[in-house]
């Protein structure tokens, strides 16, 4: 059979859930035997050193916006090129930015839509359409897409590198946290929408024993500093900047909170799973459609301190709970959310295009 050329294109200049996932779906295709890979990313962005990291062979392109994109046209034409070089069965972009640089040609156009964004930037540029929830296809639906050509496909969960857990102390030790706290851990962008204001008010009753490791960054950070000094938990909060590796603050982690007021998916759902945490997240869309409650998760209440800090509580005070929780998490992520699962359902979906 011959391999699969596929050239995916990302215009993100910063880090991001999507772009996070980019990165794992990239080292995984590019590994893979079937696939001739070309990933195309923005110049001097975090996706491009990140491919270098991974070892995996990229182009770039400028993505730049409006001058870009109505008078140079710069982007536009090195995506013409690569493509006429390149000679792809299937193009995929991901989000506004690059589905509006698709390069017209006889191969199969495709985007990945992670949130609730604007069809208009894809309408005459893709002819279908990725999403990673339900809900999220339904949302293309009522914009006007036909709904055979919109296709649900889930994330993956990262695999854990050997050793991670036997970092614990370490990393505890240069975070400064006790021994015999309980960490809680928030995962992304330090933004409204994450909820981690939610985190520090819920938290802020509970006593020196708890304490929350915010990993990312964002506009809300300095805001979110004030907020814990405020509350006279600064001394509990760790804020560690973006993570490229999360397994790092995932070593010193007990719980995994995803308590976002607004959530497509959220990978950081499978990154708790995947790395056997208790997880507790608030009943945003995405989360909700993927959490059991009770059996894969706990949830709370969307933009609710309450019900969030008294599911913390309860996983606390339950230790078998926690274990069971995070056990059938585990489980449920290896059986729904693995790598090789997630791999063959794009491929199946690749050649399901090109054969249509």
């Amino acid at each position: 059979m011959p391999k699969l050329r596929l050239m995916h294109m990302l215009g993100a200049a910063q880090a991001g859930g999507a772009e996070t996932f980019f990165i794992r779906l990239m080292a995984s295709l590019a590994k893979h035997p079937e696939v001739e890979l070309m990933p195309v990313v923005r110049e001097k962005s975090w996706a491009s050193e990140q491919l270098t990291a991974h070892g995996v062979k990229h182009v770039t392109a400028p993505f730049g916006g409006i001058v870009d994109h109505a008078f140079t046209k710069a982007t536009a034409r090195r995506m013409a090129r690569h493509a006429r070089e390149f000679q792809p069965h299937v193009i995929q972009a991901w989000m506004n930015r690059a589905a509006s640089y698709v390069p017209p040609g006889p191969w199969v156009k495709t985007a990945r839509v992670g949130g609730y964004y604007d069809m208009k930037y894809y309408r005459g540029h893709v002819d279908d359409i990725i999403v990673i929830t339900q809900d999220l296809k339904e949302h293309c639906v009522r914009n006007g897409w036909k709904r055979d050509h919109v296709t649900w496909i889930n994330s993956f969960a990262p695999t854990p590198p050997e050793g991670w857990a036997g970092t614990r102390d370490a990393v505890r030790k240069n975070y400064g946290i006790p021994p015999d706290a309980t960490a809680l851990l928030i995962a992304g962008r330090l933004h409204k929408v994450k909820g981690v204001d939610l985190t520090l008010r819920a938290v802020a009753p509970l006593g020196d024993k708890v304490w929350v490791i915010a990993a990312g960054n964002g506009p809300d950070e300095q805001a979110l500093k004030a907020l814990a000094a405020e509350l006279g938990i600064a001394h509990r909060v760790v804020f560690t900047g973006w993570v490229n590796d999360i397994s790092v603050p995932a070593a010193a982690a007990d719980i995994w909170l995803v308590p976002s007021r607004w959530e497509p998916m959220g990978n950081t759902t499978l990154d708790a799973w995947a790395y056997g945490k208790p997880l507790i997240a608030a009943r945003a869309a995405g989360p909700a459609s993927m959490i059991e409650d009770g059996k894969t998760g706990l949830l709370a209440e969307v933009d609710d301190v309450e019900t969030l800090r008294a599911a913390i509580k309860r996983v606390i005070d339950d230790p078998a709970l926690a274990r069971a929780l995070a056990d059938e998490g585990h489980r449920h992520c290896l059986a729904t959310y693995g790598e090789d699962v997630i791999i063959n359902t794009y491929l199946n979906y690749y050649r399901h295009l090109i054969a249509a």
